[in-house]
């Protein structure tokens, strides 16, 4: 079952939390409940799930045989002494110097069958090892599948329960009360208390100590562990044991946990400007940045001269999310495009009539760690002769990833559809090349929009090869690439100082703007 589609990002999805702190704004959107115990059906069943989605969906045809073989040599994580070999049509494992089992190998895109051979074999192994017979049904689910994954594409992955719980949550919420906790030798410590949240509303405060929750103690419990307990179905209460600081008894809290999404969206004023940071695209950031900027017209009105998108270090999210962000600004056109091998995965995304900030000047603020999502605003944006992206060259993460929901409540993260921005150009490799460079250039803020505005300024020619890469002679390449490499730092706040003094003057911001339009040819 399709659950989500994500443009990814260039590192893992994974929200990592550290051994000092973890905020409890990632956690689980419901109960995983129990699942059965490993078995023959269970783990044919998730093979069959697996393999047979990488068959239909992968972006390029994969060879099912050579991922099942995969999959089993994978098992050598838990077994080291655990072999596998396929001579012609024979599929044969072993431990050590003893024979373990063989089976005829199907077809070689016959999905369920492998799935069938792949669970056979694994329990015969499993009679034979020791390790692999008292190994849990998730570590050996990510063995196998984290060994599949890697003969596909970097992007593409596997996420045990637990994992895809984070991931789920991250995404699209979970039920919780708001706090972020750190161990204590008498439980944990409320560090922080999120506003307008249950936690903050039924009375706790900073360095509150939770000493039991819904009558289990949690001294020496890991960090993980509460925030699973504090977690739970919205609308449901959860009875707390707490200590305030100062005092020496304690007393009991009851918080009703409701649905909380992570921030994304980070607002405020920058003289006569407004700094909106997009730290990635989750369920909400489309609708936090409308809010943003619905803030920023009320409360600076007529002093409102531009908006800066600072995308810096987005490592991408929701496709849908990136989308609809770009709609708020597009007035009509193409926004992006996705081509893949399943039929779903081709798909173009135009923008809707109306612009919330009714035409105010735009600057985005990118760099070598924008990806993906990030990537889809910043390229529609400056195609579309919307904004000036002002950095240097993006990742150059142009693929979508689709979230299939696994039998165990893991999840197949696969890629599935190459990304190409509304002038035509994949977005992979390469990345978005910035209307303004600031990376790796030791120069002012003046200094960087009077370059820009030059009549020899190489920013048109490096648009225009960009624009037309495909056909792009290999010196062209070559120059394109090294124009303004995704590596290169600026100088530590050039960037906003750049989009301000660029937003500030009209005349030159709309000079800017026209360099991308005629790379373009709109």
């Amino acid at each position: 079952m399709r659950v989500s589609t994500r443009a990814g990002s260039p590192k893992s999805g994974k929200i990592a939390a550290s051994a000092a702190a973890i905020a409890l704004l990632l956690g689980c959107s419901g109960s995983d409940g129990n699942h059965p115990d490993f078995g023959d059906l269970n783990s044919q069943r998730m093979l069959q799930v697996g393999l047979t989605d990488i068959q239909q969906i992968y972006i390029d045809e994969p060879s099912v045989s050579d991922l099942a073989v995969a999959g089993l040599k994978g098992l050598q994580r838990i077994e080291p002494d655990f072999n596998v070999e396929r001579q012609a049509d024979i599929v044969r494992i072993s431990l050590r110097e003893s024979s373990a089992g063989f089976v005829k190998a199907p077809q070689s895109n016959d999905a369920q069958a492998w799935a069938t051979t792949v669970s056979q074999l694994l329990n015969d192994g499993r009679k034979l090892s020791g390790r692999l017979g008292q190994a849990r049904s998730e570590e050996i689910y990510t063995a196998l599948f984290e060994s599949v994954a890697s003969k596909l594409d970097p992007y593409s992955r596997y996420s045990g329960a637990g994992e895809a719980r984070e991931s789920r949550a991250s995404r699209d919420g979970f039920g919780g009360i708001g706090v972020t906790i750190i161990p204590h030798h008498d439980g944990v410590e409320v560090t922080e208390v999120a506003a307008g949240l249950p936690a903050e509303k039924s009375g706790l405060h900073r360095s509150d100590v939770i000493l039991s929750i819904d009558g289990e103690k949690v001294a020496g419990l890991d960090l993980q562990a509460v925030a699973v307990m504090l977690q739970g179905p919205v609308g449901d209460a959860v009875k707390l044991n707490v200590r305030s600081k100062g005092k020496e008894r304690s007393g009991t809290v009851v918080v009703e946990r409701t649905h909380i999404t992570p921030q994304t969206v980070f607002f405020r004023r920058e003289g006569s400007f407004a700094l909106i940071e997009i730290t990635s695209f989750n369920a909400e950031t489309a609708a936090s940045i409308a809010q943003a900027v619905y803030r920023a017209r009320h409360d600076m009105g007529e002093a409102l001269r531009g908006i800066i998108l600072d995308l810096r270090n987005n490592p991408g999210g929701l496709l849908h999310q990136s989308v609809r962000v770009a709609d708020l600004f597009i007035e009509s056109g193409r926004i992006i495009s996705t081509r893949g091998r399943h039929r779903d995965s081709l798909q173009i995304f135009d923008a809707t009539p109306g612009d919330i900030s009714d035409g105010l000047p735009i600057a985005v603020l990118m760099n070598g760690y924008s990806a993906s999502a990030a990537e889809i605003l910043a390229a529609a944006l400056q195609d579309r002769g919307r904004a000036v992206v002002i950095g240097s060259t993006s990742y150059g993460k142009g693929t979508v990833q689709t979230v299939l929901r696994m039998p165990n409540d893991g999840e197949l993260i696969l890629t599935w559809a190459r990304l190409h921005a509304p002038s035509g150009y994949s977005m992979h490799g390469l990345g978005v090349v910035p209307t303004i460079c600031t990376g790796g250039l030791h120069r002012s803020a003046n200094d960087l929009v009077k370059a820009a505005l030059a009549q020899n300024a190489p920013w048109r020619r490096m648009l225009s090869i960009r624009r037309n890469y495909a056909d792009a002679s290999a010196d062209e390449r070559k120059q394109v690439e090294s124009f303004c490499p995704a590596g290169q730092k600026s100088e530590d706040g050039v960037d906003l100082e750049v989009a301000k003094s660029l937003l500030g003057v009209q005349k030159g911001y709309m000079q800017t703007i026209q360099i991308a339009r005629t790379a373009n040819g709109f």
